[in-house]
């Protein structure tokens, strides 16, 4: 995915020149139809992805579409602070992880070690 940025405004366009959306505060009854249909009077959805919850194995209450730029900036001034399934949704353009977890990966090579956390023995902790 590759990013531009054009007149100081953040445009995240992924393959093929589409904007990735995030939408937030989904209510696990939420559907794919639902949200696709609350898109379509701005644009055809071209991707649809809504993470499981890892711990539930439920639909988490994010949920990622992918719009031609133009019309993805009709949805999100358009659905902001709409309702959904009887909660207030959220609309935004999506972050690339580099954005805002800028050290989240330490790989090999990283130039900050990880932090190696060694067990105390004779402080009541059993190695």
């Amino acid at each position: 995915m590759t990013t531009e940025q054009t007149s100081g405004d953040k445009d995240l366009v992924g393959d093929g020149g589409l904007q990735k959306l995030r939408i937030g505060n989904l209510r696990g009854g939420a559907t794919e139809q639902q949200i696709r249909a609350m898109f379509l009077p701005h644009g055809p959805v071209q991707f649809y992805d809504r993470p499981l919850n890892e711990h539930t194995h439920r639909p988490g209450t994010t949920a990622y579409v992918e719009m031609v730029p133009a019309e993805a900036a009709s949805a999100i001034k358009a659905l902001k602070g709409t309702r959904l399934d009887g909660e207030v949704i959220t609309v935004e353009l999506s972050e690339p992880l580099g954005a805002w977890a800028p050290d989240a990966w330490r790989g090999p090579g990283s130039p900050r070690p990880r932090r190696i956390v060694t067990p105390q023995v004779g402080r009541g902790e059993r190695p």
